[in-house]
């Protein structure tokens, strides 16, 4: 993911040298659904997710994913979920760009069953995520991060999302994260910001 990496760095810069773009600062209020598609073990699973983040104090936020999936495949039904619960802070900001940090809690389950046989592991951890995330025009905000996650092995999500701007309050975004070769996963959704 050296690329994610350019561009967090390239979204940086551009903050840094105060080439402002936009007159909007990025967005940290919102509450969102997506669909899902992830690639877990060379396994096509669809599902949704929910997400939101809401600010508060000077700088600080809070921010929650969910995401469930599940595929029937040959008569076995294989489900996997996840979840991360985070407090973030906002260390670094201009009028079109925030860099941050956030940690929390993690969770990840996943369950094969068929008509005779059902296995589960449910196990949970922590988490740490460092991102920048720039409003590149008035309607287009970009983010980039990568997530840290430590439940039973560590791990890190490289992540980058897209988002444009219908209204001041309604959005749609695209995402695509990569753990590693056995796991990812893109989504499409709507937002609402508050």
């Amino acid at each position: 993911m050296k690329n994610l990496s350019m561009v967090a760095a390239s979204l940086l810069a551009l903050g840094i040298s105060g080439n402002a773009m936009a007159n909007k600062a990025p967005n940290f209020d919102f509450v969102g659904v997506s669909y899902v598609q992830a690639d877990l073990a060379d396994e096509d699973l669809d599902g949704f997710a929910v997400k939101g983040e809401m600010s508060f104090a000077n700088n600080w936020f809070a921010a929650i994913n969910y995401m469930d999936t599940s595929e029937d495949t040959n008569g076995i039904d294989l489900d996997y979920s996840e979840a991360f619960a985070n407090v973030g802070y906002q260390f670094y900001r201009t009028n079109m760009l925030t860099a941050y940090v956030s940690a929390g809690y993690a969770w990840a389950e996943a369950k094969a069953s068929s008509s005779t046989v059902s296995i589960s592991a449910d196990e949970d951890g922590w988490n740490a995520q460092v991102g920048v995330r720039a409003a590149l025009t008035e309607q287009f905000e970009l983010d980039a991060n990568v997530r840290h996650v430590d439940i039973e092995e560590s791990d890190q999500y490289y992540s980058l999302t897209g988002r444009y701007f219908f209204t001041p309050n309604f959005s749609a975004d695209i995402n695509y994260s990569y753990m590693n070769s056995d796991q990812s996963n893109y989504s499409i959704g709507v937002n609402y910001h508050f």
